[in-house]
Order: structure tokens, then sequence, then C-alpha cells
């Protein structure tokens, strides 16, 4: 890795201090310590329910709505469902592991656990995507299934979205 004028031995403390957090990084686990000034609905999603904590939780819009954003994306990228089932085969127990305290009830066997990963990441991604298109200058589509929630301004989706994905980083 020779770039003319980088040396790295003025990154080795900042690098090893990376690689000391990483190694603490054992896994994925729910924020259990909210910030006394929030209140407790600011630590919970308000329209995606992502990941293995809240597959318990979801209601039937939750999973409608997921359903029609998956099967968009599917369709919009022409992905076969069956490279998403090749690429996460086998790694079933390695991201379960990723994971603190999971139900062991709701995650009986690894397809169970891969379905939702699969639904899930689709979802995140095509979320993430639609939002980023958004905030981009020039007319938007609003045809897209995110944006089809009963009873909602289109500032109250975005919003409702973002607090969502804001959640992710604290699990």
């Amino acid at each position: 890795m020779d770039r003319p004028g980088l040396d790295l031995d003025d990154w080795a403390d900042w690098i090893m201090s990376i690689y000391v957090d990483l190694e603490k990084m054992e896994s994925i686990t729910r924020d259990e310590q909210p910030q006394p000034s929030l209140t407790p609905q600011y630590w919970e999603p308000r329209l995606l329910k992502l990941g293995p904590y809240h597959a318990n939780d979801e209601d039937s819009h939750c999973k409608q709505m997921k359903r029609r954003v998956f099967l968009y994306s599917l369709k919009k990228y022409g992905k076969p469902m069956e490279a998403y089932v090749a690429a996460l085969h086998g790694m079933a127990q390695n991201l379960k592991n990723a994971y603190e305290e999971l139900d062991p009830l709701y995650f009986q066997t690894d397809r169970d656990f891969l379905i939702l990963m699969i639904v899930d990441g689709c979802v995140l991604v095509e979320t993430l995507r639609e939002l980023r298109e958004l905030s981009r200058e020039g007319p938007y589509n609003w045809d897209h299934p995110l944006w089809d929630v009963d009873g909602s301004s289109r500032t109250d989706l975005v919003e409702n979205y973002k607090h969502d994905m804001m959640l992710l980083g604290g699990v």
C-alpha cells in the first residue's frame, strides 16, 4: 500500500484504537439505557420495524408494507429471488451470532431467520435509496410503496422513516 507522502507510522495510534474498538464489538445489542431527556416513544420505530428484535412487534400493516416494498424492490432491480437465498445460505448461524438475546421461539429454523434478513435487508436498502432520492433536486416520483401509508402526510412519513433509520444505529 505505497502511496507517495503517506507515512502509516503517523496513523498507528488511531489505527490501533480502531482495532481495539472492533475487538470489543461482539454483537448487536438493544440500547437499554435511553437518555432520560427522551421519551420512551423515541426509542420505538414508528413505521419500519426491522430486524429480529422487532419481529414479534410487527402489526399487520407493517408486515404488508414491508412485503410491498420487498416485492417492488425485486421487480425494480430484476434480481432473482434465488440469488438472495444463495447469497445467505449457510450464513444463518453467523448472522444469529451477531445478535444478543434472540428469541429462540421465533427463530426456530435458520430458514425463518434468513427470510427475515432478506426481506428486512431489501426494505432497509430501498428505504435508504428513496430517502436519498428525495433529497435530490428535481421532481420526485411519489408512487413508491413506502409512501402508501393511510392518513399520513408526506412530511410526516419522511420524518418517521428518518427516525426509524436513526434508531438502527442504536438498535
